[in-house]
């Protein structure tokens, strides 16, 4: 045991154990040393994890006390009551799955809260996503055209994320809801929607955040895809302010 021991030292960088030892340590009692192996493994984890949600709510706390400045302007489409107390900010990518478990959770958020809560969407495309810019530019052209067909084009793709894995699916589906690929093109062409978008990375990145989904609520930030309870936590904090 003492050499796996030695051994657990040397994963930390202080420990005087040779290579010879430290071999014949795993020879003699592979199975105690795979053991030791796998709690030192769980423990830094374990730490890890304590560590982040220490973070986390130390950040939140301070967020509540100072909420983050976060643009909302007329030309966004509002789900929910545009005079809510509260506003969700959500920036995520149309083909990320955690931001389709994210799309589920504020469905249910929304029944829960009703006139209370307002949600909005930006657009964060990451590049391991393929068709990610397209479904983004599409629904940024809607929103200058038609907030009704942004609102179906935003439901539709979360609904069926898994279904449109190539640009000519993604067409398929917007036109199947009424929307012109000639008339997004036209939009597309002005070069309002790249500046929007650009204008949304750049409110992600100013926040600190690096993937998606991501949460502002009232100036609150919450990272990754909480669940029901996680978010509503956070809202009846906001609500109590």
């Amino acid at each position: 045991m003492k050499k796996v021991l030695g051994f657990m030292l040397l994963l930390s960088g202080c420990s005087s154990v040779t290579e010879e030892s430290l071999y014949s340590a795993m020879k003699k009692n592979p199975q105690k040393f795979m053991q030791a192996l796998r709690e030192t493994a769980e423990a830094a984890q374990k730490s890890e994890m304590q560590s982040m949600v220490s973070e986390r709510d130390a950040q939140m706390e301070k967020d509540l006390k100072n909420p983050r400045p976060v643009i909302v302007d007329n030309a966004r489409l509002i789900f929910g009551n545009a005079n809510a107390p509260v506003t969700i900010v959500k920036y995520a990518d149309f083909q990320c799955p955690a931001c389709r478990m994210g799309y589920m959770t504020l469905e249910e958020i929304k029944k829960k809260y009703a006139d209370k809560i307002k949600v909005i969407h930006k657009n964060i495309p990451l590049p391991m996503h393929p068709q990610a810019p397209l479904a983004a530019e599409i629904y940024e052209a809607m929103l200058i055209v038609d907030k009704n067909l942004a609102k179906k084009f935003y439901n539709t793709a979360y609904e069926t994320l898994g279904q449109w894995g190539s640009d000519d699916k993604v067409w398929k589906m917007a036109q199947g809801l009424g929307i012109k690929k000639s008339v997004v093109q036209k939009e597309i062409a002005k070069g309002v929607v790249a500046k929007r978008l650009q204008e949304d990375m750049d409110e992600h990145q100013r926040l600190g955040f690096q993937g998606t989904p991501m949460y502002m609520v009232n100036g609150v930030a919450m990272e990754g895809a909480p669940n029901f309870q996680q978010m509503a936590a956070v809202i009846e904090k906001v609500l109590k302010k």
